[in-house]
């Protein structure tokens, strides 16, 4: 099942000023697609916003980012945003779907990958995932499926 990750990149320190639109808009606006997070780094990839939605179709996410295309204030957020980013992932399938939740934090990172790689990072994850679960639980642990390469995204909620 896709996750479709959008990350809204808005002019430097206005991510604040562009949140409390932009969760309008998302209330607004449902999606057919499962709401999971809003992240936006405080260090790190400044000045983004990442949008997390899980979706049971293919079809659901097109008809999505097509209402989104369509929209004259996409997000809300229109007058702050200088681009606008929306790919589709997957999660590795030895690990449970991400749900949503309420955290104190997170902390995620994107890896860009080569061709290869996905094989080999299913791997080591597959390998390695139990015994980090028991550490902290993971949000997410996904592949890129389009864009311009393969890339890794993981995500973890911070332990307060």
């Amino acid at each position: 099942m896709p996750y479709d990750v959008t990350i809204i990149t808005v002019k430097p320190n206005t991510h604040g000023k562009a949140l409390p639109p932009l969760e309008q808009w998302l209330k607004a606006n449902p999606r057919k697609g499962e709401f999971l997070a809003c992240l936006a780094c405080e260090i790190g990839n400044l000045n983004q916003i990442l949008l997390l939605h899980h979706y049971t179709s293919e079809a659901d996410l097109a008809a999505d980012r097509d209402a989104v295309a369509k929209d004259a204030d996409p997000f809300g957020c229109l007058d702050l945003t200088v681009g606008r980013s929306t790919d589709t992932f997957v999660q590795f399938p030895f690990l449970p779907p991400s749900s949503p939740g309420s955290t104190a934090g997170l902390r995620g990172a994107h890896l860009s990958a080569q061709a290869d790689r996905p094989a080999a990072d299913h791997r080591a994850w597959e390998k390695a995932a139990p015994a980090r679960q028991k550490l902290s639980p993971i949000l997410a642990a996904m592949y890129s499926v389009a864009g311009e390469v393969t890339r890794f995204m993981h995500i973890w909620p911070i332990r307060t």
